[in-house]
């Protein structure tokens, strides 16, 4: 139990420590894009501020960094808010599986089950769609957590 909370750890720190690179590998499907939509972002390398989660549009900012995602070529990282969360990311099309998501473990104030609900959204998460600038998990159709592109914070991981 000791050696893989250690390996958890160290995974963790490895991943607050990598370089921030724009994956430009084409070997990844493209997510869906609206019709409509002439300036899409790629999934890779964008970073997502969440703005959405289960249907609240109050997102409440954590005390070290904003909630995000940072979509990597079979990888992702970000941030609850306060816990930084990574690990593999499957996407073919417009299919999408997280997991199985690591996080850190930090203590955390009272943020009214944001960081749960976020999870959950990754977890239950079965399809993207990106429309200009914006990102939309989706499961059965229905919008589980939606995130907007932004330059990233200087401070950010």
């Amino acid at each position: 139990m000791k050696v893989l909370t250690c390996l958890l750890c160290l995974a963790a720190l490895l991943a607050g420590c990598e370089s921030q690179t724009n994956p430009t590998s084409g070997s990844e499907p493209v997510p869906k894009v609206a019709e409509s939509s002439d300036n899409a972002v790629p999934l890779t390398g964008t970073y997502w501020r969440l703005v959405e989660l289960a249907g609240a549009k109050e997102i409440k900012p954590g005390p070290r960094r904003e909630p995000h995602l940072i979509l990597g070529t079979g990888d992702f990282k970000g941030s609850s808010g306060c816990n930084r969360l990574f690990g593999p990311v499957t996407v073919d099309g417009e299919t999408v599986k997280f997991g199985p998501i690591a996080a850190t473990k930090m203590a955390c104030p009272d943020d009214g089950g944001q960081e749960r609900r976020f999870f959950e959204a990754l977890e239950g998460a079965e399809a993207v769609e990106i429309e200009g600038t914006a990102l939309s998990l989706l499961n059965a159709g229905r919008v589980l957590a939606r995130f907007q592109a932004q330059d990233q914070p200087a401070a950010s991981e």
